[in-house]
């Protein structure tokens, strides 16, 4: 299938994608209905005096925490690779195929937790200091607050390019159990997504809610990298109890969106809320984080094989 076919799959998907997420979080209310059309009511970038949004320091604070967590996340991955550089002019092509995706491993991990990081500083911002309805009618929060939401959405495009790097392992391998979706097709699926955010259709009174619609987006792009770390990269040496845990880490974040309505039923102050759900995306995106240094580590030594004449037996992480 041709680039232009799968930008135009990305396209069609997206679009399907964008429609079960406007309305996916009424179908998961674990109050059967009682939040869900309090919560998430429409807003296109244009509050209400009722609309709610926290200015508490516990929601900021928890925010910033959380992007220095990120941070340190994009520093460490990779970081264990530097040993392992290749010159182009190594005889083992196959070798330097494999050093080549490593590379762009590493790239795309530090981009999706990168995405991380500027979302989570962004909403911080937001909450900080846009703490009137009329500041929130301006286009600098609309600007912010789109890049909060907007990077969560563009978090699935480096998310399934992460795992189309993976498939590629697995094919020069010889051993693909799935298949490769090229990375047009996430970028395609990013971009219609991103601009769904931009142009309002995920904007809500409750702006927290744009996030949740938001991340809902993510879930063909967490899907194809728990199968991959699950099924594939069968040559990488991976333990059987790692590759389950990994793959449960992609999906760790998953519960907060009926998470959500429960925790407004008990009537706790928003900031709380706002802190609880930080600490459950620090341990989410942490484990993701801790995954995607446990694969490079794995490509590395992949990458980088003893010599035939002196055989070392492979550790599994």
């Amino acid at each position: 299938m041709s680039s232009a076919l799968w930008a135009v799959n990305g396209i069609v998907t997206a679009s399907a994608v964008a429609v079960f997420s406007t309305y996916f979080p009424f179908w998961s209310d674990p109050t059967l209905g009682d939040v869900s059309p309090i919560i998430y009511q429409r807003a296109s970038y244009q509050y209400q005096p009722d609309s709610l949004f926290d200015n508490t320091p516990l929601t900021y604070i928890t925010d910033y925490m959380l992007a220095g967590v990120m941070g340190a996340w994009v520093l460490s991955v990779g970081v264990s690779s530097n040993n392992h550089q290749m010159t182009k002019s190594d005889p083992r092509l196959d070798i330097h195929f494999r050093q080549k995706l490593l590379q762009q491993h590493i790239f795309r991990s530090r981009g999706l937790l990168l995405t991380y990081l500027v979302s989570v500083t962004a909403g911080g911002l937001a909450h900080h200091y846009f703490t009137t309805v009329e500041s929130r009618n301006t286009l600098l929060f609309r600007l912010l607050w789109t890049i909060c939401v907007g990077t969560v959405t563009a978090a699935s495009g480096w998310m399934g390019s992460i795992g189309t790097v993976w498939a590629k392992l697995d094919q020069q391998n010889r051993c693909a159990t799935i298949p490769v979706i090229p990375e047009v097709f996430w970028i395609a699926f990013a971009i219609v997504t991103t601009l769904i955010v931009a142009l309002g259709g995920w904007s809500y009174q409750r702006p927290a809610c744009d996030t949740f619609v938001a991340g809902i987006t993510q879930f063909p792009s967490t899907f194809y990298v728990m199968a991959l770390i699950w099924k594939g990269l069968p040559l990488l040496p991976l333990s059987t109890n790692y590759r389950c845990r990994g793959a449960f880490a992609w999906i760790l974040n998953a519960p907060l969106l009926p998470l959500y309505p429960l925790l407004i039923s008990t009537g706790l102050q928003v900031g709380q809320i706002n802190a609880i759900l930080h600490a459950c995306l620090c341990i989410a995106w942490s484990s993701q984080g801790s995954v995607l240094r446990r694969v490079a580590q794995a490509m590395a030594v992949e990458a980088s094989p003893p010599p035939r004449s002196l055989p070392v037996k492979r550790k599994a992480f």
